[in-house]
């Protein structure tokens, strides 16, 4: 599997004497590989508890906290988050961004 590739870009300008200039950049790597996966929370809104939860009865509120989401190849960039009836439709929130935050309390 694809992960990582190293490039180094070559450069060489010609004059009309035929003469001949040479540069490389320094090494970068390009990360094929998708971040680790990690685990969402839903917790009781009002905080006190950071154990998961399958049901709620508070229709106005909910609170969302996310941890172990890593990339071994390059940082974590941003986060997005969706709200939704069933697994990634974003039917309740359209997926937004939330930067580097690591929650999430919706009214």
């Amino acid at each position: 599997m694809l992960i990582t590739i190293d490039y180094i870009d070559l450069f060489k300008a010609y004059n009309k004497a035929g003469l001949i200039s040479i540069a490389t950049s320094w090494a970068y790597t390009v990360d094929f590989s998708p971040p680790l996966n990690g685990h969402v929370f839903d917790i009781q809104p009002n905080g006190n508890s950071h154990l998961d939860i399958d049901f709620q009865t508070d229709l106005s509120k909910l609170l969302v906290f996310w941890e172990g989401f890593f990339d071994q190849h390059s940082a974590i960039k941003e986060y997005f988050v969706s709200i939704g009836t069933c697994p990634e439709c974003g039917d309740v929130i359209e997926e937004q961004s939330v930067g580097m935050t690591y929650s999430m309390f919706h009214f």
